[in-house]
């Protein structure tokens, strides 16, 4: 069996980033939770959340990028597609639920900022 190929077309960082928000229906209610990044790069986010967030999901974000000397955050918001949702994972002491977002709609300048803020960290 041949291994699997990467797919990423992204470099990804090994980052936590605190997600401030991440707005998706269910039946019908928009439902806001609070999130992290295991990863990320600038196509998408590799995510833990305390509660489960369903695949296919579309879902916005709003990434807390901090700046260069750490002084002060910058929120930047995009869209998504939740493309893969892995279940319960144990993070320490506490369960949590793994997924991964593509980022389908950001604006260029709040890519700019991931990107530069990506770029900062290698």
């Amino acid at each position: 069996m041949k291994p699997k190929q990467e797919q990423r077309q992204d470099k990804r960082h090994n980052l936590s980033m605190k997600i401030s928000r991440v707005v998706h229906p269910v039946n019908g209610d928009v439902v806001t939770e609070i999130c992290e990044t295991l990863n990320i790069s600038e196509g998408g986010a590799y995510c833990l959340s305390d509660k489960p967030i369903g695949e296919f999901l579309r879902v916005q974000l709003s990434l807390e990028i901090p700046s260069a000397d750490g002084s002060k955050l910058e929120i930047i918001e995009c869209d998504g597609i939740v493309v893969r949702e892995d279940g319960k994972v144990q993070v320490g002491e506490k369960e949590m639920f793994a997924f991964a977002v593509y980022f389908d709609q950001i604006s260029d300048d709040s890519r700019d900022v991931l990107i530069g803020y990506l770029s900062d960290q290698e």
